[in-house]
């Protein structure tokens, strides 16, 4: 229970819970969903009491698997909680300094302004999920908000004797526009009450701002009493918006897939699929649903799967983590139900394709001139690619897995030798490599001096020398410091061991 006992409260947040409780908000509470869905048991706005939704987070599901009461003197409220000003498919318009914002259009047109034409038209009739756009900005640069989107689905009854509402704000500041209403979709098995259902456009600003337009109201119940007002009316203004859409059905909307996650080409490993459905699920009957994921290697059953409710209207697929490079499909249903006990209208079938990422890079030579036909190779031959006439090459890596890519060719060496780019989850890039000839690399030139041997050499700037010293030719140890190239003279002085036998080795690196 949120009760601030008649005192107007700051808002409560409200979290997404899988085991749904009652909620009871009332005596001036106000309360929003945390997230973009909710689910209760039941709900009961009481006087004064307000649940609230919150800016940004599109159409936010209510699902109560009992019973809603809204109140006298409650609200269920996503008023002006949709696109900002001059913003979303029907915004108004707006000029520069001095211009008069127009009406912003949804479920109706939006009003023009004295200057300009107002937003148009766009979303559902009958499935609304759409927020209200916002009006346009007047000369000051301010303007009005649009209604929010508000979806709710009671397993039982739904009683508005309170307000329900996703309107548009009003072009308060000088020259703007009204925002347009937003969406109110309501499902219920009964709907009954003398409230107020409304999605209506904001008013635009006196004397030259455009009405918005009205938003839409969907209404799904085989009873459906509700004996108050129903209201989708544009806004006033120069031009007064279009009046929105109200639609009534005496039965459900069918239970059906409007969105998947992933779907067209990713460059990831794959371990879940996420489903939207357009109106809320019965969370007890997802571990009943059928799925099957059909990959490249072959078919994994829904034995291997895991079927779990996210949020009001979505369902996660856990699969055995994927990321070979090809076609995926995924099938499920049709027992997933919604709260009335409906299963889904048909099997969902997606789709979405696996593309391994690339490892990008160039080779060049000292005087950075690309040199083509280069191999480079990713962990031993596992992928390999050739660079083309501009030295460049891109590498193909699986997913997930730690590479190192190596580049090689006959009579080069390359600086540095290798990298490391670690484990590959997205497209790589600058992974370049400077050639300098074998032969370069191995002028060296020795001469004896009373207390060692003078060895000289061309360094290659990027390239470490480390001189190494063993009595048996078996086993080498690292003499001095290395010497870093500078692409200039390097020397170094070797001394005479007091073994009878000694070698030196001159070990070149990146």
């Amino acid at each position: 229970m949120v009760d601030n006992r008649g005192q107007i409260g700051t808002n409560t947040p409200i979290p997404y819970l899988t085991t749904p409780l009652d909620l009871i908000v009332r005596g001036g509470a106000v309360a929003w969903p945390y997230g973009n869905s909710l689910l209760l048991s039941n709900l009961t706005v009481g006087v004064d009491g307000r649940l609230v939704w919150r800016d940004g987070y599109g159409s936010t599901a209510l699902t109560v698997l009992n019973d809603v009461v809204v109140e006298s003197g409650g609200w269920i409220t996503a008023d002006g909680k949709g696109y900002p000003a001059s913003s979303g498919p029907g915004a108004g318009l707006a000029g520069g300094y001095g211009s008069v914002g127009s009406g912003a259009g949804h479920g109706g047109v939006g009003g023009a302004s004295s200057q300009l034409p107002g937003g148009g038209t766009y979303g559902s009739l009958e499935q609304p999920l759409t927020m209200g756009s916002g009006g346009g900005r007047g000369g000051s640069g301010s303007g009005s908000q649009g209604g929010g989107a508000i979806l709710i689905s009671a397993g039982r009854g739904l009683t508005v004797n309170g307000t329900i509402s996703a309107n548009g704000n009003a072009g308060l500041v000088e020259d703007s526009g009204g925002g347009s209403g937003g969406s109110v979709w309501l499902s219920a098995a009964w709907v009954s009450g003398v409230g107020r259902i409304s999605a209506e456009g904001g008013a635009g600003q006196l004397y030259g701002g455009g009405g918005g337009g009205g938003g839409r109201i969907a209404i799904y119940s085989p009873a459906n009493v509700f004996g108050g007002i129903t209201s989708v009316r544009g806004g006033d203004g120069f031009a007064r918006g279009g009046d929105g859409t109200i639609y009534l059905s005496s039965s459900y909307a069918p239970l059906e897939v409007v969105s998947q996650w992933p779907t067209g080409t990713v460059s990831y490993s794959v371990s879940q699929v996420d489903l939207t459905f357009n109106t809320a699920v019965d969370p007890y009957s997802a571990a009943a649903a059928e799925v099957a994921l059909m990959t490249p290697g072959g078919l994994v059953l829904g034995s291997n799967c895991t079927v779990t409710v996210t949020g009001s209207r979505g369902v996660r697929i856990a699969v055995p983590a994927q990321s070979a490079e090809g076609e995926y499909t995924v099938v499920f249903g049709p027992q997933l139900k919604d709260l009335y006990q409906n299963p889904m209208a048909q099997v969902h079938t997606g789709h979405f394709t696996i593309v391994w990422p690339q490892i990008h890079g160039r080779v060049a030579d000292t005087n950075n001139q690309p040199i083509a036909g280069v191999l480079v190779e990713a962990n031993n031959g596992l992928t390999s690619a050739l660079t083309d006439t501009n030295g460049e090459y891109a590498l193909k890596a699986p997913v997930g897995v730690s590479v190192t890519v190596v580049p090689s060719e006959s009579g080069l060496f390359f600086i540095p030798g290798a990298y490391y780019p670690g484990t590959v989850q997205r497209e790589m890039w600058d992974y370049n490599f400077q050639a300098q000839s074998s032969e370069l690399l191995m002028m060296v030139d020795c001469a004896r001096q009373e207390t060692g041997l003078a060895v000289s050499w061309y360094g290659v700037a990027g390239a470490s020398y480390q001189a190494l010293w063993s009595s048996n030719l078996v086993d080498w140890v690292p003499y001095d410091l290395p010497v870093m190239g500078t692409n200039g003279p390097a020397r170094l002085v070797l001394p005479f061991q007091p073994s009878p036998v000694g070698f030196y080795r001159l070990q070149v690196g990146p």
